[in-house]
């Protein structure tokens, strides 16, 4: 429209240039003489500080839900998280969360923590339990949690580190990332720490061995040896022995087809679908937790058994059930 006015009706489009002209003119000096006859408020001042502690409060509760729902830094910049925020708070603004910015505060919590902790541990006589793992990626980790009871007789439980162990799992390495671990914090494993409770892995036996042999008190995780133990229990008895295979067997086969999971599910009511369990030998609890689950499922795996296109191969004698009921 403009270029229209410029060729066609020159004099109207320069009334029109000089009347914007003249606006902007009146907004510059406007805004000029307000900012140069005004001061800010003291309400306006406690409003920018108000601000500023809300966004950092924001800031501070995000990094907390990030880190402990183990989310990504970038989920704060997702668009349906936005759209969440702004339907549950819609006075709210969403503070935005760059990494670098997400490090800064991390970073400078961690330090404060660091501090507070290491006057806490100072002077108390300290247990740490310790434990080694691998990741999915294949990195090796190291934890590191030590215990006391304070004048109170409250136990009290921090995490010292998680680590990452580049240089491999031999017992001299732990020992050192140990010390280092503990001089951080300026502890001490001579002066400070009265015992180490790790499990029985192999690398975990030698660096517990290593530990003995330089004066200091190692044990064993009481739960992995009883774990251990009542796995050799087992072997000891053929019987009992033969019956656990049996139960891995029929646990394995239905791992390893969902047609007969889906099969197992018609034989049970409307309302219940469980499934067969697996065991392993490490983690606590598995062994009876598929017995147990077996036990529940007498019923319905008897008759998956009976019925007509019998998928179910293996089946449990009523003196074997018995057995599993007694285990």
């Amino acid at each position: 429209l403009l270029r229209h006015l410029k060729k066609d009706h020159h004099a109207v489009y320069r009334t029109i240039m000089a009347s914007r002209a003249a606006e902007e003119l009146a907004r510059s000096h406007y805004y000029t003489h307000e900012q140069a006859c005004s001061q800010p408020s003291i309400t306006s001042m406690f409003e920018k500080q108000s601000k500023a502690a809300t966004e950092a409060l924001h800031l501070r509760m995000l990094m907390q839900y990030v880190v402990n729902s183990h989310s990504a830094m970038c989920t704060v910049e997702d668009y349906y998280f936005r759209q969440l925020i702004s339907v549950l708070a819609p006075s709210s603004t969403i503070v935005t969360c760059s990494v670098e910015r997400a490090t800064e505060w991390v970073s400078l919590t961690a330090a404060k923590v660091r501090l507070l902790l290491q006057s806490k541990l100072k002077g108390e006589a300290l247990t740490l339990t310790v434990d080694h793992w691998s990741s999915c990626a294949g990195d090796n980790y190291s934890g590191y949690t030590c215990h006391f009871v304070d004048e109170s007789m409250k136990l009290n439980s921090y995490c010292l580190g998680c680590t990452v162990s580049t240089e491999g799992t031999t017992a001299d390495v732990m020992r050192s990332e140990l010390e280092a671990t503990l001089a951080s914090f300026s502890l001490s494993l001579k002066e400070n720490v009265v015992a180490i409770v790790t499990d029985t892995a192999a690398n975990m036996n030698a660096f517990g061995l290593r530990l003995k042999f330089d004066g200091h008190h190692w044990h064993g995780c009481l739960a992995h040896l009883l774990q251990l133990s009542v796995n050799s229990a087992f072997d000891l008895d053929q019987n009992y022995k033969d019956l656990m295979i049996k139960c891995r067997s029929i646990a394995t086969f239905f791992h390893k087809s969902n047609v007969a999971t889906q099969k197992l599910f018609s034989f049970q009511s409307n309302n219940v679908h469980l499934k067969v369990l697996q065991d392993c030998k490490t983690r606590w609890w598995s062994t009876f937790t598929m017995v147990e689950r077996l036990v529940r499922l007498q019923i319905p795996l008897q008759r998956m058994a009976l019925s007509d296109d019998n998928q179910l191969k293996i089946i449990f004698t009523e003196f074997e059930w018995c057995q599993l009921k007694f285990i």
